[in-house]
């Protein structure tokens, strides 16, 4: 069950609200390239310090996402089994972004997917859409590039490796 937080359920219950996507991608840096829809830049305030007694960096996030396709869940009722589609990220093709994929294999990156507003500005406080895996990237003659995505449960042809979804526990024990 999703929890989301007091701040996003506050945003969401003005009126006048416009939705975000944020699209984190890891690479082998360590902190995710973030990307989002909208028409501004979203300053994130600086986490907590980490093990090492470091303060992390405020992070950013550019709108250079153009578009993000539908995500179909399916659920089937008798056997309980999760179904996703691909889902595909299109981003527009602008110099910080075509520097970053010269020098950036992206195939079998991780990718997150996040809902929120430009004035939630603690990434805590965004809700999860979607968590996969770049399988391909694509350039469209428009100026647009588009990542496509694969849910975990697709890519590894076997159970979300981070949960176990309406499964028994004996049953989740044998399969480890």
């Amino acid at each position: 069950m999703l929890t989301l937080s007091t701040a996003f359920t506050n945003a969401f219950e003005d009126s006048e609200v416009e939705p975000v996507y944020l699209v984190d991608i890891f690479t082998a840096t360590t902190a995710p390239l973030m990307f989002c829809t909208g028409s501004k830049r979203i300053q994130f305030i600086a986490l907590d310090p980490n093990f090492f007694g470091e303060a992390d960096v405020a992070r950013e996030a550019t709108p250079s996402v153009a578009e993000i396709s539908a995500l179909n869940i399916e659920i089937d009722p008798f056997e309980r089994n999760l179904q996703t589609a691909n889902l595909t990220v299109s981003l527009h093709d602008d110099a910080k972004l075509r520097d970053f994929l010269q020098t950036t294999r992206l195939i079998n990156q991780m990718v997150q997917i996040k809902l929120g507003t430009a004035d939630m500005t603690d990434e805590d406080d965004w809700a999860p859409v979607f968590n996969g895996m770049i399988v391909s990237v694509g350039v469209r003659s428009e100026g647009i590039i588009d990542l496509e995505c694969k849910d975990y449960m697709v890519q590894t042809q076997k159970m979300y490796f981070g949960n176990w979804i309406n499964k028994h526990p004996l049953e989740v024990l044998k399969k480890l």
